[in-house]
């Protein structure tokens, strides 16, 4: 078994089960719980699944981005820490840096103005939608810290 291959499969078998238990169940169960007992008919599904799709890919960001970590360091706390550091502290790094709006995953659920979010957004079936810059940031830099991972596993000592 290669380390890329073990890596990889690491990967995509964590994905899935997070997208699953962390987008999919609590979505579907959102959207019934909105439609029905919020609106009293039922929502647009295809955009619905739209803004699930973009959080996923904000929850693929932040897991390729815990990997990446965990290549490089070989304490956990270093990888939790820095880890959530980095969730909770996009809000404060868009405030200094503005453009970071455009790059981080938080562009995805929250929005810098007063406007609604991207998700928001498709929810509602609201036009124009905000950037989607956010996502496909998200999916380069996704791309990015698995290439970074998979490096620095390669030079692991085992």
């Amino acid at each position: 078994l290669s380390r890329a291959a073990f890596v990889l499969t690491k990967l995509f078998g964590n994905m899935a089960g997070i997208l699953v238990m962390m987008i999919l169940i609590p979505g579907l169960i959102a959207y019934v719980i909105i439609s029905m007992l919020g609106l009293g008919e039922w929502l647009p599904f295809v955009p619905f699944l739209a803004a699930m799709a973009c959080l996923g890919v904000a929850l693929i960001f932040a897991q390729t981005f815990t990997l990446m970590l965990g290549t490089l360091f070989n304490n956990r706390g270093a990888v939790i820490g820095l880890g959530l550091a980095f969730l909770f502290g996009q809000q404060f790094l868009v405030q200094l840096a503005p453009f970071l709006w455009k790059v981080l995953p938080v562009g995805i659920f929250l929005n810098e103005s007063d406007a609604p979010s991207l998700t928001a957004s498709l929810i509602l079936g609201l036009t124009p939608l905000p950037s989607l810059q956010p996502v496909w940031w998200c999916i380069g830099l996704s791309v990015l810290f698995v290439a970074i991972g998979l490096w620095r596993f390669e030079k692991t000592e085992l």
